[in-house]
């Protein structure tokens, strides 16, 4: 899936997602570039276990390319601040998280076994990811599919398209939309909302014309 695009940096910077079904995050992003200072070619990749998380990180590269951030800056997924919202059932967790790191507002709430980043192999073991998905028979369902339905959840509960742009940090409103997944009872309401709409329409207005009160014909 190679495609390119110009940036303002006086170079292009080209990208690729490359599907290798035998390792653990099958779909390499990669990003390249020449650089003039150096007179060379560069490259970054990163890995993804979806096509939706190696186009996110190449949107990402791209974005930050726009403004003149170069592709290696750029180049902190994961790392890169948003706001998010919270739902008041974690919020007390959170407020007590927040009590335990104390005042450093660069503190992490939630660390590793060796207080850095939790990564994507201890999450996966702390929540008996694999264990829990067999036993409900979802035994296909991965971790990133999660965004996909809270993205879903944040939609059927009236947040606009550019607001989960933000939220999920996406680069663009197309990425956001391919993470939307209107059920049948949506789509079916969909079709309800257009007839109450259009039932006006269809009804033809009454012309006649009552007497006025007190006169005779």
């Amino acid at each position: 899936m190679p495609y390119t695009e110009s940036v303002p940096l006086g170079v292009r910077v080209s990208s690729d997602i490359e599907h290798r079904p035998d390792r653990p995050s099958p779909y390499r992003a990669r990003v390249r570039r020449f650089d003039p200072v150096s007179k060379r070619r560069k490259s970054l990749s990163e890995g993804g276990e979806t096509p939706d998380q190696a186009e996110e990180w190449i949107s990402g590269i791209l974005q930050a390319a726009q403004v003149g951030i170069t592709p290696n800056v750029a180049n902190t997924k994961g790392k890169r601040a948003r706001q998010v919202p919270l739902i008041e059932e974690i919020r007390p967790m959170i407020a007590e998280r927040i009590l335990a790191v104390g005042p450093n507002p660069d503190a992490r709430l939630f660390t590793g076994p060796r207080g850095g980043r939790i990564s994507t192999a201890v999450l996966r073991d702390a929540t008996h990811w694999d264990e829990v998905v067999t036993s409900l028979g979802h035994e296909h369902l991965r971790r990133h599919d999660l965004r996909h339905t809270g993205l879903t959840w944040f939609a059927d509960a009236g947040i606009p398209a550019h607001v989960l742009r933000k939220i999920a940090g996406h680069g663009s409103l197309l990425t956001t939309q391919r993470y939307l997944h209107p059920d049948m009872t949506q789509i079916t309401n969909a079709g309800h909302a257009l007839t109450a709409h259009l039932n006006p329409i269809r009804t033809p207005l009454t012309l006649a014309v009552q007497p006025a009160a007190g006169r005779r014909r």
